[in-house]
């Protein structure tokens, strides 16, 4: 399994563009909340809608799309599904998104033409320490249930793009993993930024051994060992230490990119140079060497 030197960490590489279907400057958000933005409660059904790209207000969202309006605005495109942490309200999920879509600037060639992202219920911040313990605690089945929920939909994305990658932070790990664990083969490529899963899991006889069949391309972990998320009883996270593994795990799929001289802070992952230079170096087929 391949490791990020530190040294390289400074890398300097082109940034992600993003070229999003209509309305315009919109992106599509697919919900599993309580009327679209609950952080709290699960919807009965996904909710599908185009939302404001380029505005700072807490909602903008715009028209509702169903299935068959998603496998047609998905179909034949290379498409990126974007899967937030929890405790992350509407507004700071839609930030974290919007700098995925936006970070990089234009380039010749963008390895996306559609950048989705996904609403789970994973609670609201705030609270004291013990609140927040409780929190991670509940939301944890949380990330299971909204898996098993997106897995349709994820299906459907795979059957109709022409790729399908998929990128997470944090606890959304569980969510992407969850919703993967029947489907050999769906999705080309898995990012994980800050993983709040045990560095060992992706073993082949673990947890989330499966992922080795669910991945067609490659999982490339991004993990931090100043990250504040992971210290303490975190230690033992992919977040903190990256992928652990006691039998050689397959260089050309699996990937630990040590983010810890560049990533102080959980959520930095989403505004990150390094993050984005680094995917741009393997989706333009370079890899670090790039």
């Amino acid at each position: 399994m391949k490791a990020m030197p530190r040294v390289a960490l400074l890398l300097t590489l082109p940034f992600i563009s993003f070229a999003q279907s209509m309305p315009a400057d919109s992106f599509l958000l697919i919900s599993l909340r309580k009327d679209f933005e609950k952080a709290s409660k699960f919807s009965p059904e996904p909710q599908l809608k185009w939302v404001e790209l380029n505005t700072d207000t807490a909602s903008g969202l715009l028209s509702s799309l169903n299935e068959a309006g998603l496998a047609t605005a998905v179909r034949g495109k290379r498409v990126l599904l974007l899967i937030h942490g929890m405790r992350t309200p509407f507004y700071r999920a839609k930030k974290y998104y919007r700098e995925a879509v936006h970070w990089a600037g234009e380039t010749d060639s963008p390895p996306y033409d559609m950048a989705i992202g996904l609403l789970w219920p994973g609670y609201e911040p705030g609270g004291s320490r013990l609140q927040v313990g409780i929190a991670f605690l509940k939301a944890n089945p949380r990330a299971r249930k909204s898996g098993k929920k997106l897995a349709p939909l994820l299906e459907l994305l795979a059957e109709e793009a022409q790729s399908l990658d998929v990128m997470t932070h944090s606890m959304g790990s569980k969510v992407a993993l969850f919703a993967l664990k029947k489907q050999d083969g769906k999705v080309d490529n898995l990012f994980l930024m800050a993983p709040s899963i045990g560095a060992k899991t992706l073993d082949k006889n673990r947890k989330y051994g499966f992922a080795g069949k669910s991945v067609r391309e490659r999982a490339i972990v991004f993990y931090s060992r100043h990250d504040p998320a992971f210290q303490s009883i975190g230690r033992k996270m992919m977040g903190h230490r990256g992928i652990v593994s006691k039998n050689p795990l397959p260089e050309e799929k699996y990937v630990n990119v040590d983010c810890s001289e560049a990533i102080r802070w959980h959520s930095a992952y989403w505004g990150s140079q390094l993050v984005f230079g680094i995917l741009e170096g393997y989706l333009s087929g370079e890899g670090m060497g790039h």
